[in-house]
């Protein structure tokens, strides 16, 4: 990973905490209306680069294993206090490690949320070159190079960095879709996520009614995709593969 001396320290990201899977199902829900039922056939979920658990809630949930792999300790501590859990499995080592040391369980599907766009594209290349090894299908989910909003966020936010974040320009729909099928993936489907920033999302998620209010709202995504905070591409290994 790029990774800044002291840039994943225990005192930074907070925007990225949660107490509770209230956004989580929400951005779920959403990638599930695009998704159809393929992912349903899947036991174990294993989610790189877990941060600080903002989206493991719905799988911990969902699958009978799922392992949370976080370099970074004191996320990796966070995690193992969020979720406690018999069937969880928290491991505090980088994704190359992790393959290197742990075979992937059968009907497993990966999760990769904000991941991306910390890896260089040769780290991304090995990447998905480990996954489509396994024959597993994944879910990749990045922040949405068209929202303008991104940027004046990474420009203003303290505990955000040019350097760290800016790779996710380059990963737009097609550009990343390439990277994939390099690697003998493909992407079976493709969709911009959460039409509100995630701050607006959270608040709105806890009034009554509002996650139904929120998932119709993301029938816009077509007419207004340079809303979506996040797009994320489901994928599976290329039938020629």
């Amino acid at each position: 990973m790029k990774n800044i001396d002291g840039y994943y320290d225990q005192d930074t990201h907070d925007y990225m905490r949660c107490s509770d899977g209230v956004f989580a199902d929400f951005i779920f829900a959403s990638m599930a209306q695009v998704m159809g039922d393929d992912y349903k056939k899947c036991r174990n979920a294993i989610e790189l680069g877990a941060g600080m658990g903002r989206f493991s809630f719905t799988l911990v949930n969902r699958f009978s294993g799922v392992w949370l792999i976080e370099p970074a300790r004191a996320f990796a501590q966070t995690l193992r206090e969020l979720f406690p859990q018999e069937h969880v499995r928290v491991v505090d080592t980088t994704a190359e490690a992790f393959f290197a040391s742990t075979p992937v369980p059968p009907d497993s599907i990966f999760f990769c949320f904000h991941l991306l766009h910390h890896l260089l594209r040769q780290q991304r290349k090995e990447l998905f070159s480990f996954i489509h090894s396994t024959g597993a299908p994944a879910v990749f989910v990045e922040p949405n190079p068209w929202n303008p909003l991104l940027l004046l966020q990474i420009f203003f936010n303290k505990d955000m960095s040019v350097k760290e974040e800016i790779e996710y320009l380059r990963l737009t729909r097609r550009g990343l879709s390439r990277e994939l099928a390099a690697c003998g993936m493909q992407v079976m489907a493709h969709a911009p996520l959460c039409m509100l920033p995630p701050f607006a999302a959270m608040k709105a998620l806890r009034i009554s009614g509002g996650a139904e209010k929120l998932i119709r709202l993301e029938r816009l995504r077509r007419l207004l995709p340079f809303m979506g905070s996040y797009h994320f591409f489901y994928c599976s290994r290329a039938l020629n593969t």
